[in-house]
């Protein structure tokens, strides 16, 4: 169930994190380090402003949306998101203006605010449905809202700067219309309601028990993810920002492109089970998405230490290369513990709706963080930033699979585990043995051989298992995938 699931969530768990992480390294070869600096403090602190004013009733949405079969229900629910979705705007708004008034350097434009405001209240309404659809499994759909977005946001910002000018602005703007474009495509197929009045208070107070330690842990989980941009950035400048962002932009978002694999399908099916009555099984099913969540990671990780010179060089522009090359190893450990936690122990305290422990390692892992990596920055400069802030995450999961474990019913299938080391133990030295030469070509036959050897030993080690999936295949086929 959980394999069938992950193939049909593919697209849209493929193309929308592939685009934005190919982004990272498109825009080094537009924008000095100071615009790239001031593009990424845009893009990261809207997902603050969607941590402080949506986080919690998404995830509230993923696990008590109603049935679609009760219709009174659901239109209570359309109502009261309704009036969230308009609330959350505005605080929104406030928080980009904030941001673009008080933090950045330079005063911003008539292009720059009225291009962020947009990006910033669209991309929270684009991320909330995104959410709400994956309870409902409609696949289509979810798969339209997060690719529209980033993937046509991504050509027409291409476009713009070619056009007009290579500035942050019309990135921004690029992105800003594509999502705009996503609400218009979207909404005709899918329930909602454009009555702003007063909620269901019971809803709320449900949502604001559920979600609330969610959403405090969602701005502490934010700053974990990008607390680093803003201590660097007081302490050096927004230019090292813009070199910092190069790798740890690529380790976090190759490791968040590999875990989107398993996880948009996998926590569902957990739900399912437990609304089910089945603790044990909800248990199981998070357990193999923990192991399979491994297995894309893993390799992520051994795969761009074994080559990070060869990637670096062949990819990013030169004015970036050396602190790129420095960084990037440190930044996708981090990326990949990170979201080895959020996708695997932390839905345990999700799924049982412990969400203040939730809460309570998000605390410890932010505090970690912030000591770290200002010690590190004092001591080092950006490459101890980017340790401290790196073993600041590592508290943080050991922490939360400590929790989990003495949650009861949590599981490791360490079976599983040994044989994806086994096989990205053999294609690291397979890495190591092979000079490629540095170019795209390099790049690309490095890919796809540590890649075949990574899948060559796996597939002797599941041999049976893929038979069987492969025979079953057709059989098992949802009657629909909307």
């Amino acid at each position: 169930m959980l394999l069938k699931h992950t193939i049909l969530y593919l697209p849209a768990q493929l193309l929308g994190p592939l685009t934005q992480f190919l982004s990272v390294i498109v825009w080094t070869y537009w924008l000095t380090p100071t615009e790239f600096g001031v593009l990424i403090l845009v893009t990261v602190t809207h997902e603050l402003a969607f941590a402080v004013t949506l986080s919690g009733f998404s995830l509230y949405a993923v696990r008590h949306i109603p049935d679609p079969g009760d219709v009174v229900a659901r239109h209570r629910f359309y109502n009261t998101e309704a009036t969230m979705l308009a609330v959350s705007g505005l605080v929104s708004m406030l928080v980009a203006l904030v941001l673009l008034y008080l933090v950045l350097d330079t005063a911003p434009g008539a292009l720059m605010v009225g291009a962020t405001l947009v990006f910033f209240v669209t991309r929270s309404i684009n991320l909330h449905l995104a959410d709400r659809v994956r309870a409902d499994e409609q696949i289509v759909n979810y798969t339209l809202l997060q690719t529209v977005g980033p993937v046509i946001g991504f050509a027409l910002g291409l476009l713009f700067m070619a056009v007009f000018a290579p500035t942050p602005d019309y990135v921004i703007a690029g992105y800003a219309l594509a999502q705009c474009l996503s609400l218009i495509l979207l909404l005709p197929r899918i329930g909602y309601s454009l009555t702003v009045t007063q909620p269901d208070r019971q809803m709320i107070r449900d949502a604001i028990g559920y979600g609330v330690p969610i959403m405090l842990a969602g701005w502490l989980a934010w700053f974990s993810d990008h607390g680093i941009r803003f201590i660097v950035k007081y302490g050096l400048g927004i230019a090292a920002v813009g070199l910092l962002s190069v790798p740890w932009g690529l380790g976090r978002r190759s490791a968040a492109f590999t875990a989107n694999l398993v996880n948009a399908a996998a926590f569902p099916l957990a739900v399912r089970e437990m609304k089910a009555g089945s603790r044990q099984r909800a248990m199981y099913q998070l357990a193999m998405n923990g192991a399979l969540l491994f297995g894309v990671l893993a390799p992520t990780v051994a795969g761009i230490w074994s080559i990070n010179e060869l990637l670096v060089r062949s990819l990013i522009e030169m004015r970036f290369q050396d602190v790129t090359i420095a960084l990037l190893p440190i930044a996708v450990l981090a990326g990949g513990v990170r979201y080895f936690r959020a996708h695997y122990a932390d839905q345990i305290f999700l799924l049982d709706g412990n969400t203040r422990q939730f809460l309570l390692i998000d605390i410890i892992e932010s505090f970690s963080i912030l000591i770290l990596c200002g010690a590190g920055l004092w001591l080092d400069g950006l490459r101890g930033a980017t340790i401290g802030a790196t073993l600041g995450i590592i508290i943080g999961a050991l922490v939360s699979f400590a929790f989990a474990a003495l949650s009861g019913g949590f599981q490791i299938l360490w079976g599983h585990f040994g044989r994806i080391i086994l096989a990205c133990t053999a294609m690291a030295l397979v890495l190591a043995l092979i000079r490629f030469p540095v170019s795209k070509m390099g790049l690309v036959a490095s890919v796809l051989i540590g890649g075949a050897v990574y899948c060559g030993v796996l597939g002797m080690f599941y041999y049976r298992e893929a038979k069987a999936f492969i025979r079953n295949w057709r059989g098992s086929m949802p009657s629909s995938a909307n």
